[in-house]
């Protein structure tokens, strides 16, 4: 529940360009956690020594902490207007489920299907699953930056369309976009000229886990390019949820992910000799469109706002 509230007074924060907050907290809440973390395993600091409960009794008081230091400096910088209407009260509340609940589908659709794609690895043996498990995670610390440009993107598209700037929500959003593709293309260029030093940040060589790392060389490779689209997708989720168009990209996921992407994967990992690097064919396949997908409809949308008056 913490994390929860966390994560609604982050959404303020953010909205106030106010990241360097959340940073100081964030990066507080993590020695806190590490400090509680090996107090409760081994009983140092004078804490109880509770062992592996020890470590989510840590995670959860480090969450609790976390959120009441955002509370605190958000309320300190922030003045909220009191609203005495119960209709507006309601109207708001639509208004933030209508844009949060297809983000939140949009977020747990790709969890679920990455999740899927987990699942049909760990067919092909211990040795593809610890591949996976690897380079997806290698991916997914990668995909971190894609969420921070995200939010930022959301918020600029956010204000130029609140401010009824046609010309400004477009230039933003693509801004995004090309920001993103600088990013993660370079990290992909790293990825293809250094895959072994990468793999063996997670232990992973030819000598300990022949082959694992000959599974996951391979794998890293694909990531390479399929991040691109990922990391395009994230941040398209961002630019269609501040033009309204949160429901929209709802479904995109649904359509690439499950009707497209994982029938895919399926179909090339386990009816073709791709085995492994099938599913994650069809797993990326299932991201490029979405990642296409997301970038259509934002320019779709912000091209018809017509009636918005152009920037002077």
């Amino acid at each position: 529940m913490p994390l929860f509230w966390f994560y609604a007074y982050r959404g303020v924060v953010v909205g106030q360009r106010k990241a360097n907050v959340l940073l100081v907290i964030t990066l507080g809440t993590v020695v806190v956690n590490a400090v509680l973390d090996y107090g409760f395993l081994f009983g140092a600091f004078g804490l109880p020594m509770l062992g592996v409960p020890g470590v989510a009794a840590s995670s959860s008081l480090s969450f609790l902490l976390q959120f009441i230091a955002v509370a605190i400096a958000t309320h300190r910088t922030t003045r909220f207007a009191p609203v005495r209407s119960s209709v507006k009260v309601l109207q708001s509340l639509r208004r933030l489920l209508a844009i949060g609940l297809p983000t939140a589908g949009s977020y747990g659709s790709e969890a679920g299907f990455t999740l899927s794609i987990a699942l049909m690895m760990g067919a092909f043996g211990a040795s593809a699953l610890a591949a996976h498990a690897v380079v997806n995670q290698i991916m997914y610390v990668v995909f971190m930056l894609s969420i921070g440009l995200s939010h930022a993107t959301s918020v600029g598209v956010s204000e130029a369309f609140g401010n009824r700037d046609r010309n400004g929500t477009l230039r933003v959003g693509r801004s995004g976009f090309c920001l993103g593709l600088a990013v993660v293309g370079l990290i992909s260029i790293l990825f293809c000229l250094l895959p072994a030093p990468v793999l063996r940040l997670f232990s992973l060589d030819r000598a300990s886990a022949a082959q694992a790392y000959g599974i996951a060389l391979g794998l890293i490779l694909m990531a390479a390019f399929i991040q691109v689209f990922d990391f395009i997708q994230n941040i398209g989720v961002g630019a269609v949820r501040s033009v309204g168009r949160a429901g929209h990209g709802f479904w995109i996921t649904i359509a690439c992910y499950w009707a497209f992407g994982l029938p895919l994967a399926w179909v090339l990992g386990t009816q073709t000799e791709l085995g492994a690097y099938g599913v994650w064919l069809g797993m990326g396949a299932g991201l490029v469109a979405a990642g296409i997908g997301m970038v259509f409809l934002f320019e779709r949308t912000a091209a018809k706002l017509d009636f918005f008056r152009p920037a002077s």
